[in-house]
């Protein structure tokens, strides 16, 4: 008999023990699981605004090229952002990236993407139909930051192309890119880049220009 309560006694201890390791084995497989997750948004994600990264975007538009999607993708590169840099420091160039940032995101229809390039280079995934053409002057129509008491408005140079005009990303980003540096040749030559303009100029030639009141 005290042989079978020893025994007893043992086998409840080695069931307490495995319901303790189960337990903790499986706090960390979440944990693990936590950073597998991280990573993945790490690897998606622009750290300085949250934005989507040149990754995110690649794995999006391949996507949303196969699919077949009728979609427009814009690439604007801000007008100014050098002389904020250089005059009134880097901190303040972050804070109007993530400022210009946080207004894509407001100003998007839900489903589209919103992407940081790197550098002062954007790039937006337009929802099929969508009017972000319209709607990107609005990004630009006040002040992003202010210098010695007097405020400071950038304007923007875009780029636009559509997906179904391409058989693969590389060579959208080549038109765009092409596209966009017509719009900023044609800001460079209008000048005073920083009062709130906003040219869009697409794959075909055509441009349109919006300019703050």
């Amino acid at each position: 008999m005290p042989i079978l309560i020893g025994a007893g006694v043992v086998l409840v201890g080695v069931v307490v023990w495995l319901a303790a390791w189960v337990v903790r084995l499986r706090r960390q497989l979440r944990g693990r699981e936590r950073q597998f997750r991280d990573l993945d948004e790490y690897g998606r994600r622009d750290m300085l605004t949250g934005l989507a990264n040149r990754a995110e975007l690649w794995r999006e538009l391949k996507k949303a090229m196969r699919a077949g999607e009728d979609r427009c993708a814009y690439l604007l590169d801000l007008d100014g952002f050098k002389w904020v840099n250089d005059t009134i420091g880097h901190p303040t160039g972050d804070r109007v990236l993530c400022t210009v940032a946080n207004r894509l995101r407001a100003t998007v229809e839900a489903g589209a993407l919103v992407a940081r390039l790197g550098g002062d280079e954007f790039m937006v995934l337009d929802v099929p139909g969508g009017c972000f053409a319209d709607a990107v002057a609005s990004v630009f129509d006040r002040p992003v930051s202010e210098y010695d008491g007097v405020p400071v408005s950038l304007g923007a140079s875009v780029g636009r192309v559509w997906l179904n005009d391409y058989r693969s990303v590389t060579g959208l980003m080549s038109a765009v890119d092409a596209a966009l540096y017509q719009a900023k040749d044609r800001t460079d030559r209008h000048g005073d880049a920083r009062r709130g303009r906003v040219i869009v100029h697409d794959a075909l030639g055509r441009h349109r220009e919006g300019q703050r009141v």
